[in-house]
């Protein structure tokens, strides 16, 4: 099975008779980057322009690239994807590791790069990368020189993590960015490691934590699109499995939304999976079982055998606090290969999540973090009810961003509106207790923002007049001590 962004190898052979021209680079095979899928078919991208490479243009918006099938593709073998953290022998140090983020491909004829990216110009070599990058904290490695990292140090570094991906568009070169999963590597992980073995996932956690947002993420990054369907306790065995409707006269058969995913190879999310209806539970444990196929009763007992591409994922929040919601049973979690328990990010984290979605400032993004774990603390609490998610805190953000709009006027329309009456005032009370930067609520962000900075570039300055008094009089004091010593 292949995947957007795998690293595939294809032969002259091969590559002459799709492009319908001769190849002039190059040796016997070729390697390239798979950019787009359908069906079958790959569309591939290689780092050198060839006369009658035009096939794959405007469709896939690959200027260099062939749709090519993909039995007669190789696949390299490499578990290494953009993002991730290796270990990189030093040159210049013999037997020692440095830490690295692969950063993008890079293709030079038949030979194919890693592209990776230091924290800071570790050795010599990383001048070569200059021009192929436009980074001097990086290098080019063959897949056989890299290895994933086992320390895990630059997972830590926010500074390394959060750095731009420079896009390079020379014909030697192809390198394009990693997605938008920040603070679950691990979790994207095991679920890719999930859909390699068929394996059904189940994810748990508060609303607006990312659970959906995680597998629509990973499915965009291996090329699959993910169908996002609710089973709360208003969905029936009709709506995921099908029903017969009328129409001038006749009637027809329509799929349900789980068949539809299943016949056509498509990646089905369950939202809500333990407020479903009992029917529609039963009606899922086919699908979760080893045979994978469901039985159509309604139409002449019809055996749906999946497509090879399709995978169950459901969602589900904690049963308490969330009206509908119920424990799972035992039985039915047991059918799930790889359950997941998503909770609040790190504050950390969480600061970069908003810093992607909005390009908050520092200053402000750390009042609306402030803010989220104290409504979460209250929540805990049992104080208040509402779940203050991370998707909340991000809308917060983008209404931040936009000028003119004051910090009370986007915390109430992005997240005391949403609230009952009585969490409202609570929140409202308790949330200044919570933040230890001094803000003007009737304010916008920016006026925050250069208020703040002012008010520190002052504080910065006291402190420097402060430091150089009390160092003025330790030197009075050393000076007394030798005089007095002289004396005696």
């Amino acid at each position: 099975m292949f995947y957007k962004g795998d690293l595939v190898l294809v032969s002259r052979e091969n590559l002459e008779r799709v492009s319908g021209d001769d190849v002039t680079e190059g040796g016997d095979y070729f390697m390239g980057i798979v950019k787009k899928i359908d069906g079958t078919y790959m569309a591939v991208e290689f780092s050198f322009s060839q006369r009658g490479f035009d096939s794959c243009d405007g469709n896939c918006e690959l200027e260099r690239g062939l749709w090519i099938r993909s039995t007669d593709l190789e696949k390299v073998s490499s578990d290494i994807r953009i993002g991730d953290v290796v270990d990189v022998a030093a040159p210049d140090k013999p037997g020692d590791d440095e830490e690295g983020i692969v950063r993008g491909y890079a293709v030079n004829g038949p030979v194919f790069f890693f592209a990776v990216e230091f924290p800071s110009k570790i050795h010599v070599r990383l001048h070569n990368c200059r021009e192929m990058v436009g980074s001097e904290n990086g290098f080019f490695y063959k897949v056989n020189e890299i290895n994933k990292s086992k320390k895990g140090e630059l997972m830590k570094s926010l500074a390394v993590a959060e750095s731009v991906v420079t896009k390079v568009t020379s014909q030697k070169n192809i390198v394009y960015s990693s997605d938008g999963i920040i603070g679950l590597e691990e979790e994207k992980k095991m679920i890719l490691q999930a859909v390699d073995h068929n394996m059904s996932v189940l994810l748990i956690g508060e609303t607006g934590v990312g659970k959906t947002y995680l597998i629509q993420q990973v499915a965009k990054d291996v090329g699959k699109e993910a169908v996002r369907i609710s089973l709360n306790g208003e969905v029936g065995t009709n709506e995921i499995l099908g029903k017969w409707l009328a129409k001038d006269g006749s009637t027809y058969w329509q799929d349900g939304s789980i068949v539809h995913c299943m016949r056509t190879g498509k990646w089905a999310v369950g939202d809500e999976i333990n407020a479903a209806l009992p029917e529609v539970l039963m009606a899922l444990n086919p699908i979760l079982d080893d045979g994978r196929s469901i039985v159509l009763s309604e139409k002449d007992n019809e055996r749906v055998i999946p497509h090879p591409d399709f995978r169950f994922f459901a969602t589900m929040n904690p049963p308490e606090g969330y009206a509908g919601t119920k424990d799972m049973n035992s039985a039915l979690m047991d059918r799930f290969g790889i359950v997941m328990k998503l909770g609040y990010y790190k504050p950390t984290t969480e600061i970069q999540i908003l810093k992607y979605h909005t390009q908050i400032e520092d200053v402000l993004g750390k009042i609306v973090i402030d803010v989220g774990n104290a409504i979460r603390n209250l929540r805990k609490a049992n104080r208040v009810f509402f779940p203050c998610g991370t998707r909340s805190l991000v809308n917060w953000a983008k209404l931040i961003v936009i000028d003119g709009n004051s910090l009370e006027t986007t915390f109430k329309y992005s997240i005391l509106n949403k609230c009952s009456d009585e969490d409202a005032k609570i929140i409202y009370d308790e949330i200044t207790r919570a933040i230890k930067i001094k803000i003007d609520w009737k304010a916008s962000g920016e006026d925050n923002v250069r208020r703040l900075t002012d008010e520190m570039a002052t504080d910065i300055a006291q402190i420097s007049e402060m430091k150089k008094t009390l160092q003025a009089y330790a030197e009075e004091i050393k000076t007394r001590a030798k005089v007095k010593e002289a004396v005696v």
